[in-house]
């Protein structure tokens, strides 16, 4: 029978008393004699020894002893590499399968995108080099690098739980990473062994717009203004020429260049048609749908009226004041309010519709709590008033079922008395009609029986109860579902900033957006968004215009090009000259024609709307 072949490991020590190769010699003969394969490499001046045998650590430790030195394990360390090759798990595998071949407690983690290895071993670096090249893939150790303090100015970071996110990330490739967050300044505070191009990748992966601020900068001592890196002036000279011999891009001398009258009106956008957004109350179906488009189209100088039942929301195109259409729907029994910020407009209705939800809920609780225990003792036993004692029985089931009626279904019948005193019909009047009709008509049959014929002594007091538990159920799915139908535009309006760098007075400073104005000087730094339409006038960069082509590849800028709201500056400082703001930039139209498209119906939607 073959032997067995048993595996050596590698054993790391500190010995003592170990002065000279004489003494080696002498260890490694007396291992030798215990395992002819094994193998020991000693670093005289540190007095460490790696020891590769089939022995057990103790042993090799009672055997050194025994010849008069002393040695102890050294605890493994971490170690990192720089690797090529290792893009997957199956690769990280089997270097963790060879590595625990000659280390059983080896640890290895890999961090693909960063193409690196952390490797817990009591393997030296040389070893461990060894043992990846072994396997084909590139290694080579990450030099030992002292922690350096950055600080960045931040965009996004607005709580602990984004700080914990940013924290997670960078601990991932840095474990001794140390981040702090100023979040009224935006301002992140960084000490790692990673530079700065690494921690700016890391942070905008997670979405966060972040730009470093130079040391000089943060003590209040820039010497090349507010925001500007000496390398985002690279390739200029005091006098404006281009200087940077590292590309063969001529670039035009760094001036500010005038804009031909006849240029700016050929690319300025046309003007959109005046438009008057409102947010509607109280509309329940397509005829309340129907009603609006009427009242609001019977208003002199409206052009067009698209009413969206989803967002429940109307455009109303036409150069008229918000007041007069808001009147109109009042007097179509609705209610109306002008929609002047987006943004506060959408989080008030996503607030309104989860409070209405809530309602909703409840309503539905209280309606079928009534309803299905009635329902089932209808199934189980026959309903009827023969005696005084049953009357009086259904006599207080007809006060709670009134009490549904006014409590959970309190607002169907106030849009049902609404549409009646404006000469109109909806759902709610025909719930209100139904639920109405069955409860009265109870009563009757429990106060007074005998002006009924015996076969005609019904009771519905369970429908009126389910009609009203059900509806309710009905429309709480529905605004579950209808929160999910304004996620385009809700994302479009996420694109655009709160605030832009302006020159003011000879120097830059942060405004709201709604201060900025054409022809205004803008900087933006990197990993912040462009704020308004413009043209550069100074700098060179790249810009993710992802959000307007779909391509995600970078696209250079440099003077004279165009830049659009919402794009995203990736490197390099810019100075603009905004030819756009508001209303006009091109996100701005664009959020307005999905706007429009959402409220849009094709005329199948308006001829059913009609026979509703």
């Amino acid at each position: 029978m073959a032997d067995l072949e048993v595996t050596s490991h590698s054993t790391a020590l500190a010995l003592e008393g170990v002065s000279c190769n004489g003494c080696v010699s002498k260890i490694r003969k007396a291992l030798q004699a215990q395992d002819p394969g094994a193998e020991i490499r000693v670093d005289l001046p540190s007095k460490t020894a790696h020891v590769e045998s089939t022995q057990p650590a103790a042993q090799i430790i009672t055997l050194i002893a025994g010849l008069g030195y002393a040695a102890h394990p050294i605890v493994a360390a971490e170690q990192r590499f720089e690797t090529e090759g290792i893009k997957c798990n199956g690769c990280l595998g089997k270097v963790r399968k060879a590595l625990l071949a000659r280390d059983e407690l080896a640890e290895v983690e890999a961090d693909f995108s960063a193409k690196t290895l952390s490797i817990r071993s009591v393997l030296d670096e040389t070893q461990l080099v060894e043992t990846v090249s072994a396997l084909g893939y590139g290694i080579q150790p990450v030099p030992l690098a002292e922690a350096t303090s950055y600080w960045f100015q931040t965009e996004g970071i607005k709580c602990n739980g984004c700080l914990g996110k940013v924290r997670k990330a960078l601990l991932a490739r840095d474990e001794l990473a140390e981040v702090d967050a100023d979040f009224s300044a935006k301002t992140l505070t960084i000490r790692s062994v990673l530079d700065e191009a690494r921690l700016i990748e890391t942070v905008s992966a997670l979405g966060y717009g972040i730009q470093l601020v130079p040391q000089a900068d943060a003590a209040g001592d820039n010497v090349l203004g507010e925001g500007l890196q000496e390398s985002d002036l690279d390739g200029f000279s005091g006098d404006g020429t281009d200087t940077d011999t590292d590309t063969d891009t001529d670039v035009e001398p760094f001036v500010t260049p005038a804009v031909d009258d006849a240029q700016s009106s050929a690319t300025k956008v046309p003007a959109a048609e005046p438009a008057t957004h409102l947010a509607l109350e109280g509309i329940t179906c397509a005829g309340c749908v129907k009603s609006i488009e009427d009242a609001l189209s019977a208003v002199p100088g409206v052009g067009r009226v698209d009413v969206n039942f989803g967002s429940r929301s109307a455009l109303v195109t036409g150069d008229l004041p918000a007041a007069r259409l808001i009147q109109a729907v009042e007097n179509a029994g609705y209610g109306a309010s002008e929609v002047l910020d987006p943004d506060k407009a959408e989080s008030q209705r996503e607030a309104g519709e989860a409070a209405e939800y809530r309602r909703k809920i409840t309503n539905t609780v209280i309606g079928l709590g009534l309803g299905i225990p009635l329902m089932l003792s209808g199934m189980l036993h026959e309903m009827s008033v023969s005696s005084s004692g049953e009357r009086a029985l259904w006599g207080f089931v007809g006060l709670l079922t009134l009490a549904v009626l006014l409590t959970a279904g309190r607002h169907f019948y106030v849009g049902a008395w609404k549409a009646f005193r404006h000469h109109n019909a909806n759902m709610d009047t025909l719930i209100a009609t139904g639920t109405g009709a069955a409860w009265l008509y109870s009563m009757v049959v429990v106060l007074m029986p005998e002006i009924l014929p015996e076969t005609a002594r019904g009771l519905y007091f369970e429908a009126a109860a389910m009609i009203i538990g059900l509806i309710n159920l009905g429309q709480a799915l529905e605004l579950k579902a209808r929160g999910r139908t304004s996620q385009a535009i809700k994302r479009l309006l996420d694109l655009r900033t709160k605030t832009a760098r302006v020159l003011r007075d000879g120097r830059f400073v942060d405004l709201p957006i709604d201060q900025v104005r054409q022809d205004d000087q803008i900087q933006v730094r990197p990993g912040e968004k462009i704020p308004v339409d413009g043209r550069v006038i100074e700098g060179h960069s790249t810009l993710d215009e992802s959000m307007l082509t779909g391509e995600p590849m970078p696209v250079k800028k440099a003077v004279g090009d165009e830049l659009s709201a919402g794009t995203l500056n990736r490197s390099g400082a810019l100075t603009f000259r905004a030819t756009r703001v508001g209303k006009e930039t091109v996100l701005a139209q664009i959020i307005e024609m999905v706007r429009k498209a959402q409220n849009s119906k094709p005329p199948i939607s308006r001829l059913a709307d009609q026979v509703s």
